[in-house]
């Protein structure tokens, strides 16, 4: 029998900003970030999203589990970057997503419940899927395969800092960390320099490396980390960097 249920993994997504300014501050406001969602509970022993999932349909609680609001995003299927989606601007907070990928399929024959979902008194314990078109018990169309994943204490506080900093020299020693100061971990020690030069975009790779360090006064960057703390993706400005054991 083929399976139809399938279990997806959702992945914290943080952003930070570093900027050339005259300032240093950080305030717990609505910020940009998303989760990475993942399905590699399969055969293949590798994240099949982008290969087999093209919509996802994610419901956003609060820490108590009642409905707050519903993102969505289709044509998903084999796009590069696919398996990330952002979740706009939430204020500091905790919350608890519930996705379910491929309820937009014309052919899926599901229902997603209570419809419709009220803000504030839904609850995720009320919210199910439910097959469409059961006559006697029995339901005689092929079904659509569906997906399915649940993460718990998403949490999002202060995650947008804008920070100053002197001129980047390319022969510098800069580094760039990221702590986690109540647990007393470090998420992330870099040489700064370096991965700027790395992920510089092709039109100014011919640049010498001190006039675009000079040249540039505002530097983008969203960290994606596990819901273990583990670092993931960096991205750059426009560049994407995925990680993996190896050393930072």
């Amino acid at each position: 029998m083929k399976r139809t249920l399938h279990n997806l993994s959702l992945l914290l997504c943080l952003a930070a900003a570093v900027l050339a300014s005259s300032c240093v501050y950080e305030d717990e406001v609505p910020c940009p970030c998303g989760v990475r969602l993942v399905y590699d509970m399969n055969m293949e022993f590798a994240d099949a999203f982008a290969a087999q999932v093209d919509d996802v349909t994610l419901l956003i609680f609060d820490a108590e589990g009642r409905y707050l609001d519903t993102r969505t995003a289709q044509g998903l299927l084999g796009r590069a970057g696919g398996s990330r989606m952002e979740l706009g601007d939430l204020p500091p907070g905790t919350y608890r997503l519930l996705a379910w990928a491929g309820l937009c399929n014309e052919a899926a024959p599901y229902a997603l419940l209570p419809a419709p979902l009220v803000p504030g008194e839904t609850t995720l314990s009320q919210v199910m899927l439910r097959l469409e078109g059961v006559r006697q018990g029995e339901h005689g169309a092929p079904l659509a395969d569906v997906w399915h994943g649940l993460l718990t204490d998403f949490t999002v506080t202060a995650l947008t800092a804008e920070m100053a900093t002197l001129r980047l020299m390319a022969d510098g020693q800069q580094r760039f960390t990221v702590e986690n100061i109540a647990r007393g971990e470090t998420l992330m020690d870099i040489d700064l320099i370096r991965y700027l030069d790395l992920m510089r975009l092709d039109e100014h790779a011919a640049m010498p490396l001190q006039e675009f360090l000079d040249r540039e006064n505002t530097w983008n960057i969203i960290l994606l980390m596990g819901t273990d703390g583990t670092l993931l993706t960096i991205q750059i400005n426009a560049w994407i960097l995925v990680l993996n054991q190896t050393e930072l």
